[in-house]
């Protein structure tokens, strides 16, 4: 316990990376507790090559940890991507909150209610996939008369 609200456990990893041997890791979690449940709150947890690892087990761990980094940062920025498009659509419509909330006692929630607006619904798609696959096919009789 570092203080009254806040454990930290030392550990070491031994292992091998690929080709590479010899490979230690000190690991120091940090869990932030909640005093009167007990619950862990924040957990934290800071990852080293130990000394005595080899030098090419070293970097290839760190290179692991970076690729690790920047595909878990991709993931973070799209998450946020689609928050921020989710606060922009509620912001843009200014419907009544109960049309938009489905009863969940309704079970006929989960059938689409269909129109008389569905078949065009449905025409336009049609139409449209078949321009966009047209306008491809051209762009490549475009290309192929240039060779």
């Amino acid at each position: 316990m570092v203080d009254k609200g806040k454990a930290e456990i030392c550990w070491t990893l031994e292992g091998g990376l690929s080709v590479f041997s010899n490979l230690k890791v000190q690991v120091v979690s940090t869990f932030s507790l909640n005093l009167l449940t007990g619950r862990v709150t924040q957990h934290d947890e800071v990852w080293q090559a130990a000394p005595g690892t080899a030098a090419p087990a070293a970097a290839a761990f760190a290179a692991s940890r970076a690729a690790w980094a920047a595909q878990q940062a991709s993931l973070d920025a799209g998450d946020g991507i689609g928050r921020a498009a989710d606060s922009l659509s509620s912001l843009a419509s200014m419907e009544d909150e109960s049309a938009s909330m489905p009863n969940p006692n309704d079970p006929m929630r989960f059938f689409q209610q269909g129109g008389g607006d569905q078949q065009m619904n449905d025409a336009i798609t049609l139409a449209t996939a078949v321009a966009i696959l047209w306008a491809v096919y051209k762009g490549f009789e475009a290309v192929e008369t240039l060779h």
